[in-house]
């Protein structure tokens, strides 16, 4: 491909789902002659070029002294404080040199379009320090703060925001995220460093507002206005967010091309239903995960007719569930979209990426949403009537099997596939690529300093 064709940087949310997302748009625009560019950790490179796709790196690397070395007996309290400062004051330094060399680097390669991940926000001082456009690439269906709907944060349904109490219950539940965002980030700029006797860190929103960005609150924090795209078909969410809001939903970006390896399927019956449950990439992050794998296996052992794949990630050893019958199988890690195709109930956290994947195969869910938009997708799959919801903390055997018993009713199965309708006519990314092309077009006839504010006005103008 010309070195002359316009150049397209991604810079996502570190996090395989958030890059899986993009892969879909991407291949579309290389299609059309743009050159495609990933940036980011180290981590991904690998998982990025096996896609097809070419892989800066944009990372500090981590210091030796962040670990004891081996064989030496671990700090006390005050030892691990000195470390821990240390470490607080290489990343300070190591990070503004970082991007001192990116803006350097940026002119060297000249991107025409940066399509940026709004939950790393404070990395936006790169584009906007090099003028290089960009457009908000949301790989969550977090917004910001807005009265018609309750924060993706929240599990409470829609409701009609014509009524006061409808619209009072959101007022109280988007404070509630606010505040704590705000105050966490308070608690890491300004206390965190004191503790370490460290100056405070200088305000990330101030730096942002000074370089032209424009920024509101939402749940996960600050917010960089900008043109969005939303990797999801409008229909996945609540409508009274798709009237209100201002993005362009792009269609599924479910990336059936991508390579996750392969299953082996020879001990499994295809004849008998498949449950298939997975908690995701950081399942051994969640409290009572295990709890929920052993409920789950439990409830199975009573399904005879049912069989399962069970993804238990990081959470436990597969031995250490004890032996199982031939048709429950545990595996560290599947290719989940492999699997989805084959699978007649998935029992998920409901994070975005397996939502979507579900959505795009017709699989009814049972949700078990763990924190975060984990609830606020719940939430919408089941408003859609595509799944039930079960309590990731309480969660016992008997709960699993009355969700099982539910979820297999016709009305579930009838709601997932029309879902996937949307999903499977919006497979192609379309949208995006149309609007990114209209953005680039109309960026052509700016000039520096109305490209500032352009960004809002396309947005308000344009959004599908």
């Amino acid at each position: 491909m010309s070195q002359n064709n316009p150049l397209i940087l991604f810079m996502l949310l570190p996090e395989t789902s958030a890059y899986n997302a993009s892969f879909t748009l991407a291949r579309r625009l290389r299609e059309q002659g743009y050159r495609i560019l990933y940036g980011g950790p180290e981590r991904f490179e690998e998982h990025v070029q096996a896609q097809g796709f070419d892989y800066e790196r944009l990372e500090v690397p981590e210091p030796e002294f962040i670990k004891t070395p081996e064989g030496q007996p671990e700090p006390g309290a005050i030892g691990r404080w000195r470390r821990t400062r240390k470490v607080i004051r290489y990343y300070r330094r190591e990070l503004r040199a970082l991007l001192e060399r990116s803006v350097a680097r940026f002119a060297e390669i000249d991107p025409a379009l940066v399509l940026f991940d709004p939950l790393i926000w404070p990395y936006a001082e790169l584009p906007l320090r090099s003028g290089v456009p960009m457009i908000s690439f949301s790989t969550t269906l977090a917004a910001y703060f807005n009265l018609q709907v309750p924060p993706v944060f929240s599990d409470i349904p829609a409701g009609d925001p014509e009524r006061w109490q409808v619209r009072l219950r959101n007022l109280f539940a988007w404070s509630r995220c606010i505040l704590k965002a705000r105050f966490n980030l308070f608690m890491y700029e300004k206390l965190f460093p004191l503790f370490y006797a460290l100056p405070p860190q200088a305000s990330g929103v101030k730096r942002i507002r000074q370089l032209g960005g424009i920024l509101r609150w939402g749940e996960y924090g600050p917010r960089l206005i900008v043109p969005e795209l939303v990797v999801a078909p409008r229909e996945l969410d609540f409508p009274q967010l798709v009237a209100s809001n201002d993005r362009t939903y792009i269609g599924a970006c479910v990336d059936t091309a991508r390579s996750d390896g392969e299953f082996d399927w020879s001990d499994l019956d295809r004849s008998k239903p498949l449950v298939y449950c997975s908690l995701g990439t950081y399942s051994e992050w969640f409290r009572n995960g295990r709890g929920l794998f052993v409920s789950v296996i439990e409830a199975l052992r009573q399904h005879e007719n049912l069989q399962a794949i069970v993804q238990v990630g990081n959470v436990a050893d597969i031995e250490s569930f004890g032996e199982l019958p031939e048709r429950i199988r545990l595996v560290k890690k599947v290719p989940q979209l492999e699997v989805l195709e084959r699978a007649d109930i998935f029992i998920t956290h409901a994070g975005f990426s397996s939502t979507r994947e579900a959505c795009y195969f017709g699989v009814p869910v049972i949700a078990f949403p763990y924190c975060n938009d984990g609830l606020g997708n719940a939430a919408r799959l089941v408003h859609h009537g595509m799944g039930v919801r079960g309590d990731f903390t309480k969660v016992t055997s008997a709960m699993v099997l009355d969700l099982l018993k539910e979820v297999q009713g016709e009305q579930y199965s009838a709601a997932a596939k029309r879902m996937q309708v949307h999903f499977r006519q919006q497979a192609d990314c379309l949208a995006g690529l149309e609007f990114i092309e209209r953005f680039l077009s109309a960026e052509c006839n700016l000039g520096s300093v109305e490209r500032k504010v352009w960004g809002t006005h396309f947005h308000q103008k344009h959004s599908v």
